[in-house]
């Protein structure tokens, strides 16, 4: 993954070189720089610093772009990151393409806690769940490799791992999955923080199947996976089909 790096300049000689980080988590490569604007965000006088970046990831039909938002104080010798906004506000536009209009709105809200955090959930949750929204398979030498439990995913599920594997997710968050024969079901997520979670019925009444299960998005490399926690103490990867 690229990371930019952003410095404050005068005449081609660097005044100082701006802190930046990308605290999100979220999975992409960088793409462009968005905007750099310098408002009076604390009223106090100064040119305060708010940059936001593009980043994005591929689906299996389209290309997610959003923006990730960095926020800094002029301290009149320094520029002070604001963390705390900063982790706010990017949980507000988790996978959109934010713009400075709309940064500079959030941050007044955050300011003035008007809105407050309460405002921000739905953004938040339709977010989450649309960039892990799609059909997905089970990468079986990645889930292995991983395995600390089990030695493989036969012996995990038996002969029954035959029957295949699929998972589901709506942009309205309904899903289904299974794996062989007797694991899956059927849940509603709901986002938590970056991840999503969902309470699972399972399709056979004394199915082996986990109750809860949570999905968190991570790239490697050049890969995308949707990661499943807590499937008999190992995590279960996920691709794109």
């Amino acid at each position: 993954m690229d990371t930019p790096h952003f410095y404050l300049m005068r005449e081609g000689e660097i005044l100082y070189t701006f802190p930046w980080e990308d605290r999100t988590g979220n999975p992409g490569v960088f793409e462009e720089v968005r905007f750099a604007a310098f408002p009076d965000l604390d009223g106090d006088g100064g040119e305060d610093a708010v940059i936001g970046i593009g980043k994005g990831f591929e689906t299996v039909d389209s290309r997610i772009s959003y923006s990730v938002v960095s926020i800094y104080y002029n301290r009149g010798d320094r520029f002070e990151p604001d963390n705390a906004a900063e982790d706010e506000i990017n949980a507000r536009f988790p996978y959109s393409e934010a713009e400075f209009a709309q940064i500079a709105e959030a941050v007044k809200e955050y300011r003035t806690k008007g809105a407050g955090p309460a405002s921000y959930e739905k953004d938040k949750e339709q977010g989450t769940i649309q960039a892990m929204a799609g059909s997905w398979q089970l990468d079986g030498v990645r889930t292995e490799e991983g395995m600390t439990e089990y030695e493989s995913l036969r012996e995990m599920f038996g002969t029954g791992l035959y029957a295949g594997n699929g998972l589901e997710i709506s942009e309205n968050g309904e899903m289904n999955y299974y794996i062989g024969i007797g694991v899956g079901g059927t849940g509603q997520c709901r986002a938590e923080g970056d991840r999503i979670a969902a309470s699972v019925t399972p399709y056979e009444e004394h199915g082996n199947s986990q109750r809860e299960v949570e999905f968190r998005l991570i790239t490697e490399g050049e890969k995308n996976y949707l990661v499943m926690d807590s499937v008999f103490g190992e995590e279960m990867y996920w691709i794109r089909r």
